[in-house]
């Protein structure tokens, strides 16, 4: 809806959008039931859909401002109790074994540790092995299979607003005409489904994102552009990046602090050069998982402690020619 034209107000307007982005067909990375992938499966997950509108209440060519908000339905992911059996059963360990009662005795059950040639494989609480026990080799087998499936999780509300300008000042020099300077704040709401702990929590956990950005004209290079950004991301941010712009994940998803500097250069009317360094620092985990159990934020201390091993920094370096046709 063009609003412009009956506010008065410069590039004024209002767009509605709604989609479906996961129905409930069995999914494409289901590991359950090999070769099943998009069948109908309505005991699997439910319809996710979204839906929501963006608004730009000015844009006058130089300066503008936009919103935008969406609410997300039946978002996916996995049980930490399905995560930790799928785990164990990649070491060749059967599940059925497994005391899944407390999340501190997640380990082989004593009263059906499992037989290895006649000799006993046992855990420690901690997920260590037992080495006051003779252990075995553990050789995975298709009788030990097990395999986490998605669950419905519940839904997300989605908010951002940026405010950008092509452009500072009116006629100031060249270099100020040319430069883009933007910056976005954004917010994520969890609503938990009854029952589920939706990023690890069955309360509503709101998290924030600020991303701050500057393009300027290479000083030493004609045509030649420079682009610095800035991402910082709180504890229960949550975005919906899966198109990633890293090899190392979405720097938008990032818990924690990202920078990113780029380059870009014309090489001829068709072809374009782009070199770009990116830095994530993650002060949470799941930047990049799911909506489930899966997804649960904890410090690099909290994670280390409880026996993971999670990624606190990450680098991307990107040397590319485009060819434009």
């Amino acid at each position: 809806f063009n609003l412009d034209q009956v506010t008065g107000v410069d590039g004024m307007w209002f767009k509605l959008c709604a989609g479906r982005g996961l129905t409930n067909a069995t999914p494409r990375f289901n590991m359950d039931i090999p070769g099943a992938d998009y069948a109908e499966d309505e005991s699997k997950t439910e319809d996710i859909d979204m839906y929501g509108f963006i608004f730009v209440p000015y844009d006058d060519g130089q300066y503008s401002v936009h919103m935008n908000w969406a609410r997300a339905t039946n978002l996916i992911g996995f049980e930490t109790a399905d995560m930790m059996k799928y785990n164990y059963a990649t070491m060749g360990i059967d599940a059925n074994t497994l005391d899944m009662t407390s999340p501190a005795t997640n380990y082989i059950n004593p009263a059906s540790t499992q037989q290895l040639d006649g000799s006993v494989a046992a855990f420690n609480p901690d997920g260590t092995l037992n080495n006051t026990v003779t252990t075995q080799a553990l050789i995975p087998s298709a009788s030990m299979a097990f395999a986490p499936t998605f669950k419905n999780f519940g839904d997300m509300e989605l908010f951002t607003i940026m405010a950008k300008a092509e452009g500072l000042g009116d006629g100031i020099n060249d270099f100020l005409d040319d430069t883009t300077v933007f910056a976005s704040w954004a917010q994520s709401k969890t609503d938990p489904a009854a029952g589920m702990n939706m990023l690890g929590s069955n309360e509503k956990q709101t998290g924030n994102s600020t991303w701050l950005g500057v393009n300027i004209p290479c000083l030493l290079t004609d045509d030649g552009r420079i682009g610095i950004e800035w991402n910082k991301g709180s504890k229960y941010w949550r975005s919906v990046t899966y198109g990633e712009d890293t090899m190392a994940g979405s720097k938008i998803a990032t818990r924690g602090t990202a920078w990113e500097i780029y380059y870009n250069k014309p090489l001829t009317k068709a072809l374009t050069l782009n070199a770009r360094y990116t830095k994530m620092d993650y002060d949470y985990t799941g930047s990049n998982s799911f909506f489930g159990e899966d997804g649960t934020p904890m410090t690099m201390a909290q994670a280390i402690a409880g026996g993971q091993d999670p990624v606190s920094e990450a680098s991307d370096f990107r040397l590319s020619v485009s060819y434009r046709y």
